[in-house]
């Protein structure tokens, strides 16, 4: 029984819509943050979905990126939520509560012609500059053994030591987790020594301890969020490489509905 369905809108522009619920008579919430959202023409409404539900003293979350406007997108997202929830069903119809509640909102919003300036990228809002934004997905692509993994591998080798990439230097060393799709197993090991025996300045060891491997075994993204979150708690993960996007989705990426993510 839905007791309350409340929307604000945040400072940062993204919107929070909190469902009081009573499920079982044990009261509940389900909390969904909506950011990053584009609402391009009629049929694309994307945004970031963050959600929170708490429910008989257990708190589920999950998040994704996904166009609300597309019903298999939606559907593919409340699939996805109801392996988190355990298949409990009574939370499907919140998340379509919340998207109503978010539509409202912004059909309130009254449209402006006005200009405004766009501010450049600047180191502040990168990660490594000038290759990886902060707080953001970044997507490198190209052709099947074109050397991606062996160049994101370098990237995150430069970001655990310290040391120059392409010239570049990093401001800070962050800890990196590289989340492999593609089954390179025992090949991790012997890339990364391979790439740090060839730089100019060898990484310490030490370093490269910050540099993690995790191995999906067929899971998708969505199905090791747990697993993920509790590694970025114990070792501090500030950067994720995901290799590779599309099989990370189950699909090729451009027949994915939806990218998930932390």
């Amino acid at each position: 029984m839905i007791e309350n369905n409340e929307i604000t809108e945040e400072k940062d522009g993204s919107y929070t819509v909190i469902i009081v619920h009573k499920p079982y008579g044990e009261a509940g919430s389900t909390i969904f943050n909506f950011s990053e959202v584009e609402r391009l023409r009629r049929s694309e409404f994307n945004c970031f979905v963050r959600v929170e539900i708490h429910h008989e003293k257990e708190i589920y979350e999950f998040s994704g990126r996904i166009n609300l406007a597309s019903m298999s997108a939606r559907e593919g997202f409340v699939r996805s939520l109801g392996r988190i929830t355990k298949g409990q069903k009574e939370f499907d119809s919140h998340f379509s509560q919340a998207i109503e509640a978010v539509s409202k909102k912004l059909n309130e919003v009254p449209d402006s012609s006005s200009v405004v300036d766009i501010e450049p990228i600047t180191g502040r809002m990168m990660l490594f500059d000038p290759f990886i934004t902060d707080k953001s997905a970044n997507l490198f692509f190209g052709d099947g053994a074109s050397t991606k993994s062996y160049i994101c591998i370098h990237l995150a080798i430069s970001l655990v030591s310290g040391l120059p990439f392409a010239g570049f230097t990093p401001s800070r060393k962050i800890n990196v987790l590289f989340f492999d799709f593609e089954d390179v197993g025992g090949k991790f090991s012997d890339r990364v020594y391979r790439i740090a025996g060839g730089m100019k300045n060898r990484p310490e060891i030490e370093d490269l301890r910050n540099l993690r491997y995790m191995k999906a075994k067929g899971a998708s993204f969505a199905d090791m969020i747990p697993k993920i979150k509790e590694e970025i708690r114990k070792y501090n993960i500030e950067l994720i490489v995901i290799d590779s996007a599309a099989y990370a989705c189950g699909a090729e990426i451009e027949k994915a509905d939806a990218v998930i993510k932390y």
